[in-house]
């Protein structure tokens, strides 16, 4: 599975986040969104992933997204080590904006 340029419609309601360490996120997008992967709704078996970010605005949270189990298995170590990376920038892009402002 070749990871294209991700689909527009991935932004930043795709990720949910904990702001401590309690069982339940401070913020769950829910299973109704898409799948950074195939750009699909999410399929019923689906993968949480954790993303390391540091976030200077808010150190405690922790990030989280959803992918489609079968499209997170057929990726390579690259492709999703690749998605990871895409993900991220996606939610540094405003921290970096505000640094450059």
């Amino acid at each position: 599975m070749k990871v294209k340029p991700l689909d527009p419609r991935i932004r930043k309601d795709i990720f949910g986040y904990f702001e401590d360490y309690s069982e339940k996120p401070t913020h769950d997008p829910g299973v109704d969104t898409i799948c950074p992967f195939c750009a699909n709704k999410l399929a019923d078996e689906r993968k949480t992933l954790s993303l390391a970010l540091f976030d200077p605005e808010h150190r405690d949270r922790s990030y989280f997204y959803r992918t489609c189990r079968a499209c997170y298995n057929k990726a390579s170590d690259e492709e999703k080590d690749q998605m990871d990376y895409s993900l991220i920038d996606i939610l540094i892009e405003p921290i970096l904006n505000k640094s450059n402002n």
